[in-house]
């Protein structure tokens, strides 16, 4: 059997502390995306299907990491205190950060989509006045060669 020293064990400790703050902050930016754009029940379930199946491959990595693979009771505690502690806390300001984030993104990309649609509605005028005036252009052309190839026949 393996043996774990005490300052490896505080280490790991603090490492999974560490981990389950940023698996809170994780979940928050999925609960942020559900406030912002309004999920419906499948988005929701199939998206805390993809976090549960992220934290569950990382958090196997973190026990190879620190455990040599073994699971500890103090490390899954270490998660659990992470995790509580930094939704009493953290996610208290950093859930309506994110979703005024979001929403200035979404703002600066409609923004941007508008002078682009509005920029592509003037190009189109102007391309097609261009066309149109070498249309009539080539149109007059061909008629006064038209007349010229009668008149020499």
């Amino acid at each position: 059997m393996w043996e774990i020293k005490n300052n490896q064990q505080v280490f790991s400790f603090v490492v999974s502390v560490i981990f389950g703050v940023c698996y809170c902050l994780f979940y928050d930016v999925l609960r942020s995306c559900r406030r912002v754009f309004k999920s419906s029940t499948a988005a929701v379930f199939f998206g805390d299907i993809f976090f549960f199946s992220v934290i569950a491959v990382v958090t196997f990595l973190l026990l190879l990491a620190v455990s040599n693979g073994e699971m500890r009771g103090y490390i899954f505690f270490g998660i659990l205190i992470g995790v509580v502690a930094c939704n009493f806390t953290l996610s208290r300001i950093f859930i309506p950060f994110l979703c005024f984030i979001i929403k200035k993104i979404i703002a600066l990309t409609n923004l941007i989509n508008r002078i682009i649609c509005k920029a592509g509605t003037l190009f189109y005028a102007y391309l097609s006045k261009v066309v149109g005036f070498f249309a009539k252009i080539f149109k007059k052309t061909f008629k006064s060669l038209k007349k010229n190839l009668k008149h020499k026949a």
